[in-house]
């Protein structure tokens, strides 16, 4: 384990091998950092995965929250209590990640994202740079629930593009893309691509408005 310059890791924290914190990095109570997964015997998915994990600087780690192995996480991240960020999994820098948010396996989140109190980001998600995401959000990969088996050419979450905003409760089908600059109105059921500057609501949820662009969340 590699620890940095100013790191305060607080009780009843477990770190594993092969861990490296940065600097200035806050770990709270309770945290596990650089677990490894473990299926059970019972998982049809291969678990492949590196064995180190990396914590960047000025971070902070909330209560009982878990960090498995083959993690990175850029610099000034936020990760709530009682989060999970499973293996193979990478986390851009100035990410706010929620109170019980899990993030599941090969998931990859830009910069200055905002994922809010309870969603679920499921397995082979793409999250690019300045997305907001409001709480309670789920989203899926597998359209085929009567296949128990795992196949990774059918098993895809969905993207979403830069600068989306995406509503309290929306559920987000497998494959789907959210367009960049786009917004996903809450409680929205999102079956089908969302294009870019586009506001859609329902169930499904349908294109309701073109957004101009001082209407989104676009930054200069």
């Amino acid at each position: 384990v590699k620890i940095g310059e100013g790191v305060e890791i607080h009780p009843f924290v477990v770190i594993y091998d092969n861990v490296t914190i940065g600097d200035n990095t806050v770990i709270y109570p309770g945290c596990v950092i650089g677990k490894e997964p473990n299926g059970a015997g019972i998982t049809s998915r291969p678990l492949v995965y590196a064995p180190d994990t990396v914590i960047g600087s000025g971070c902070a780690i909330g209560p009982n929250a878990t960090v498995f192995c083959d993690v990175k996480v850029g610099n000034h991240v936020l990760i709530g209590d009682n989060s999970s960020i499973r293996e193979n999994s990478r986390i851009g820098n100035s990410v706010i990640i929620g109170r019980c948010v899990t993030i599941l396996y090969n998931v990859k989140i830009g910069d200055e994202v905002e994922i809010h109190d309870r969603c679920h980001i499921t397995g082979n998600v793409v999250i690019e740079n300045n997305v907001f995401i409001a709480p309670a959000v789920t989203s899926c990969n597998d359209n085929g629930i009567e296949n128990r088996y795992y196949d990774e050419k059918t098993v895809i979450g969905p993207t979403i593009r830069h600068h989306a905003t995406i509503g309290a409760g929306a559920l987000l089908m497998p494959g789907v893309e959210i367009g960049h600059n786009s917004m996903v109105a809450a409680g929205a059921l999102v079956t089908k691509d969302v294009k870019p500057y586009a506001l859609v609501m329902g169930l499904p949820a349908r294109e309701v408005k073109r957004l101009e662009q001082n209407e989104s969340w676009e930054q200069s």
